[in-house]
């Protein structure tokens, strides 16, 4: 049995007797005092679920910055593993940390000192940019309009909010700028 908590494994550790005199079983249990605190990246990468399995065991009580060092290990260990497993597990450090670490992890990663190892990483993280420049964008077609006091129907409204093509919403600033109602908006789109 692998538990994080010190609590079940104690329970689970405890001898069951089988009825038959000098049998009993005792399970083999993995507790939070058997898994390691891995701090060091090779380390991790070497082993990465166990040190996803370090970061779950032991990130809400450790330092703050100790804490930190772990979940960084962990995650750039999970750098060469396949994006089904390495979501996962990237899950699972985020959400096994304290608030204080979280916290700092988080001021890392937007600080741009936090370098994304993976290629899956980059890709969302360059996904989600995009998708907030779209929506400024949008946000930026519905200022002029109600700048220029044009009637945004709600449907209209939901569909410029909607859109993610760069290109389109390009357009539709443009023709926001001159166009009479939002009819014209979507021609040619």
């Amino acid at each position: 049995m692998v538990t994080i908590d010190e609590n079940v494994a104690r329970w689970a550790a405890t001898p069951i007797p089988l009825g038959h005199p000098g049998f009993c079983l005792t399970a083999l249990v993995l507790g939070p005092n058997e898994i390691p605190r891995i701090l060091d990246v090779a380390q991790a990468q070497q082993t990465p679920e166990l040190a996803v399995l370090g970061v779950m065991a032991h990130g809400k009580d450790e330092e703050p910055e100790r804490a930190v060092e772990m979940a960084k290990a962990a995650l750039i260990a999970c750098h060469d593993l396949p994006d089904d497993r390495a979501l996962p597990y990237s899950e699972l450090v985020l959400l096994s940390l304290n608030q204080a670490a979280k916290i700092i992890l988080e001021k890392l990663m937007a600080s741009g000192q936090f370098e994304y190892q993976s290629d899956f990483a980059r890709k969302h993280r360059g996904e989600g940019e995009a998708i907030g420049v779209a929506k400024g964008e949008a946000r930026a077609i519905l200022s002029v309009l109600e700048a220029r006091k044009v009637h945004v129907p709600d449907e209209v409204r939901q569909r410029i909010l909607a859109c993610t093509d760069h290109t389109v919403l390009e357009r539709w600033i443009r023709r926001a700028v001159t166009l009479a109602s939002t009819d014209e908006l979507f021609c040619d789109t």
